[in-house]
C-alpha cells in the first residue's frame, strides 16, 4: 500500500505540473457546460461544477489536480443544478465514443488479463464470467493498449467520419476528432441540425451507422422475374445511402486478401466460394459498372448474394458505444486533460491530421527517467519510437518517465 501511495504522490505531483505549466483550452460555451472531475485519494466523482472565467476554470485544475476531468456534451442554463430537471437542457453536441474495449482484436488475448480478487486466480483475455477456479464473480480486469488496438479503432473512425460527410451532410468545420488518451476517440459534432436532437433521435443516427436495422431486401437486393425468368437485381455505386455503401463494401470485400476467411465465417458452401474466388475481378468490374450486373455467376443466387451482403454490411458499419450518443447529459474527458490511467494527453486532432496521427508520441507528455519494480508481468509496449518489454515479476528497470507514468498509471509496476 506504501508503494502505490507513492506511486500516486509522484503521478499527482507530475500532473500538477502540467496543468501549472499549461493554459487548457475551455471547450465552446465553457459556462454552460457541467464539469465533472475524479480525484487521486477520493472515491467517486465530482460533479455539478461551472466555471464562469478562464482563470476560475485554470485554477481549480491546479489546486485540485485532477486525475480525470470531464465537461458536458450539453448545455445548460444552470449546469450547477444538482439535479437534470433543474439544470435547464438547452441542446447537447453530438458525441461519438470509438473504443477498442468494444472492438474484436486478437491482440487481446495476448495482452489483456483478468485477475480473481478471491482466490487469486489470473489469465490473459477477456475476462470470465466467473472464475474457473472458485466461481467468484467479482474479477478485476486489467486492458492494455497496442498499435493493433488504436489502429483498429482508427479503422472504426474513418468510416463514422464517412458516414457524418457523405450520409449526414456534416462539414469537417463542424466536426472534432479528440484521442481520448486511452483506447480511442471522441468525436464530438458541432452542427446546429442535431443540437436538439432527443436521445431517440440520437439513437436513430447511431443505429444508421452502426447498420442496425439495415436488410439486405430494403436496399434493393431482391431476385425478380422478368418474362419468365428469374433475374438479380440491386442497387449502383450512386445509390444514395446504404445502397451505395453496401456496392461499394462488396467491392471492397472482392478486394480483401482474406475475402475466402470471411466468406467461410459467413456459411457459404465451399463449392460456391471457389466459384466466387475464381471469379473475383468479374463481380468487381460486373458491380463497378452503371446499371451493374448482379446475376452474373452461375450457381450464385439471391441466397449466396444475402449472405455477401450481410457480411459487406457488417464490414463497413461503424462501431460506436451507443450509450455515449444516446444520452444528452453525457460527461465527456476534457480535451487537453490528462488521462489517469495511462498519463497521455486527450487531445483534439484534425481531420486532415488523424492519418498520422500517433497517440504513442503524439500524446505523450513527460520527459526524465525513473527506475520501476514490476508487480506482474507486463507485455510489450511503445512509447514514441522506442519499444519496451516485456518485463516479468519483480523485475527493476530504469526507464524513461513517460513509460513510468504510464506503468504507474496502469498499477502494473511501482517506484523502486
Amino acid at each position: 500500500m506504501k508503494s502505490r501511495a507513492k506511486s500516486i504522490l509522484l503521478l499527482k505531483s507530475l500532473f500538477g505540473a502540467y496543468y501549472k505549466e499549461n493554459d487548457i483550452p475551455t471547450p465552446p460555451q465553457f459556462s454552460k457546460r457541467e464539469f465533472g472531475f475524479m480525484l487521486w485519494t477520493k472515491e467517486g466523482m465530482i460533479r455539478h461544477k461551472t466555471f464562469y472565467n478562464r482563470s476560475e476554470f485554470l485554477m481549480f485544475l491546479r489546486k485540485n489536480v485532477p486525475k480525470n476531468a470531464y465537461r458536458s456534451a450539453a448545455y445548460y442554463l444552470d449546469p450547477e443544478a444538482q439535479n437534470m430537471e433543474g439544470k435547464g437542457w438547452l441542446g447537447a453536441d453530438l458525441i461519438f465514443d470509438i473504443d477498442a474495449d468494444h472492438l474484436v482484436t486478437k491482440c487481446k488475448e495476448t495482452h489483456d488479463k483478468w485477475v480473481c480478487t478471491n482466490c487469486g486466480a489470473k489469465g490473459l483475455g477477456k475476462r470470465p464470467d466467473q472464475c474457473p477456479n472458485c466461481k467468484s464473480t467479482v474479477i478485476d480486469e486489467i486492458t492494455w493498449i497496442c498499435d493493433q488496438c488504436l489502429n483498429s479503432a482508427k479503422d472504426e473512425l474513418f468510416k463514422l467520419l464517412d458516414f457524418l460527410f457523405s450520409d449526414f451532410g456534416i462539414s469537417k468545420e463542424e466536426v472534432k476528432i479528440v484521442y481520448s488518451g486511452h483506447r480511442g476517440y471522441h468525436i464530438h459534432v458541432y452542427s446546429e441540425t442535431v443540437r436538439e436532437l432527443s436521445s431517440e433521435g440520437r439513437r436513430e443516427i447511431v443505429d444508421y451507422v452502426s447498420g442496425t436495422g439495415v436488410r439486405v431486401e430494403n436496399l434493393g437486393l431482391v431476385e425478380i422475374s422478368v418474362g419468365g425468368r428469374k433475374s438479380i437485381v440491386g442497387p449502383d455505386l450512386n445509390t444514395e445511402g446504404w445502397g451505395g455503401r453496401l456496392v461499394k463494401s462488396i467491392i471492397k470485400l472482392f478486394s480483401s486478401h482474406n475475402i475466402e476467411s470471411i466468406l467461410r465465417d459467413a456459411g457459404i458452401q465451399r463449392n460456391k466460394i471457389e466459384i466466387l474466388l475464381n471469379n473475383k475481378e468479374k463481380v468487381i468490374k460486373a458491380l463497378s459498372t452503371i446499371p451493374p450486373r448482379w446475376d452474373i455467376l452461375q450457381g450464385i443466387g439471391i441466397s449466396i448474394w444475402k449472405k455477401i451482403a450481410s457480411v459487406a454490411i457488417k464490414l463497413s458499419s461503424a462501431q460506436v458505444d451507443e450509450p455515449v450518443s444516446i444520452d444528452v447529459h453525457r460527461l465527456i474527458r476534457l480535451e487537453y486533460s490528462l488521462h489517469g490511467s495511462t498519463g497521455f494527453k486527450v487531445i483534439p486532432i484534425s481531420v486532415a491530421e488523424i492519418e498520422k496521427f500517433d497517440p504513442f508520441k503524439d500524446a505523450v507528455v513527460f520527459k526524465g527517467e525513473k527506475e520501476v519494480i514490476f508487480r506482474d508481468y507486463c507485455p510489450e509496449f511503445r512509447i514514441g519510437e522506442e519499444v519496451f518489454g516485456p518485463y516479468q515479476e519483480d523485475e527493476k528497470v530504469e526507464l524513461p518517465l513517460s513509460a513510468v507514468v504510464f506503468l504507474l498509471a496502469k498499477n502494473i509496476a511501482e517506484l523502486s
